[in-house]
């Protein structure tokens, strides 16, 4: 008898489904993507947003491809840019500095898509120093420190990116070069979105918590000379004698700055496994999803301190 009984609490429990609804509804969205830089050509990249119950597609991405793309400077000249593939679109002329850009994309199945952004003056570097040594920090992490010092202008609001690349000796093209980690205890650089990275080989191999770029609001700078201590991540560097390290000097837009703030603090939340709301990221884009910005930069290669 209780044997039935149970069998039947089962049947109860298990054999009438009822379809769950969560009432959320389907809205796509095009994503645009563009960091403009002077001296080249703008590319703008577009894709579909995804439904959070959709499966997601093999390459992560639903590119657009088919969408009307304009990009005008601030003397009304407008340019329209060609699609390439994989939902990038680029121009056929070159950017400048210290102006603005407007965007506006047209595509039958979405809204009218319009943004807007600044692309700031260089700022220069005035020095950049690395120690040929590694140093011990806070007993965990490890690495080569380094100084920069740079002249924030007086009377502007400015933000900035700091990133490391670590190119071959001789190399000419320094964005494709390979991007290094770096980590800081500047109370006036952010720090969200440190990455736990592996560093030695699979005899030692050790773990420290690093960045790709540290930024830092114009609210956290003297007007003037600037001087801010960090240390370079040991990955990837082999042979000192053999690669040159440089440090890049990004003067971002302030929507540039927001974007990285919104999205390396939902990245730590992500590598922390918290269930937490999710951080909303920043967007310029009316009507849409992603980012329209500008950025301007300097690099410089290190003295090795020995």
């Amino acid at each position: 008898m209780r044997r039935i009984s149970f069998l039947v609490m089962l049947w109860l429990l298990f054999g009438c489904e009822t379809e769950f609804n969560p009432g959320i509804e389907e809205n796509p969205q095009l994503v645009v993507h563009a960091f403009l830089r002077p001296g080249t050509v703008p590319s703008v990249r577009l894709n579909e947003s995804q439904f959070i119950l959709d499966r997601i597609s093999p390459n992560g991405f639903t590119y657009h491809n088919h969408a009307q793309v304009e990009i005008s400077d601030q003397q009304g000249n407008t340019f329209k840019l060609a699609s390439v593939g994989d939902g990038i679109y680029l121009g056929d002329f070159l950017l400048e500095a210290e102006a603005s850009y407007f965007l506006k994309i047209e595509s039958p199945e979405f809204p009218l898509i319009i943004s807007q952004d600044f692309l700031p003056g260089m700022v220069e570097i005035d020095s950049f120093a690395m120690e040929k040594s590694l140093t011990n920090v806070n007993l965990d992490d490890r690495g080569y420190k380094a100084t920069l010092s740079f002249t924030d202008p007086v009377e502007k609001d400015n933000y900035y990116a700091i990133e490391i690349i670590i190119a071959r000796t001789g190399a000419t093209q320094l964005f494709e070069e390979t991007p290094g980690y770096l980590f800081t205890e500047d109370t006036k650089v952010n720090t969200s979105g440190n990455t736990d990275i592996t560093i030695g080989d699979d005899q030692d191999p050790s773990s420290i918590n690093a960045n790709l770029v540290l930024f830092i609001s114009d609210i956290n700078l003297n007007n003037g000379e600037n001087k801010f201590e960090f240390f370079v991540a040991p990955l990837g560097i082999r042979d000192l004698e053999q690669q040159d390290i440089y440090v890049v000097l990004k003067n971002i837009s302030k929507n540039y700055y927001n974007y990285l703030l919104t999205t390396s603090f939902q990245k730590e939340i992500e590598e922390e496994d918290t269930f937490v709301e999710p951080v909303q990221i920043i967007s310029n884009i009316s009507n849409g999803l992603g980012i329209f910005t500008a950025y301007n930069y300097d690099t410089l290669k290190a003295t090795i301190i020995k």
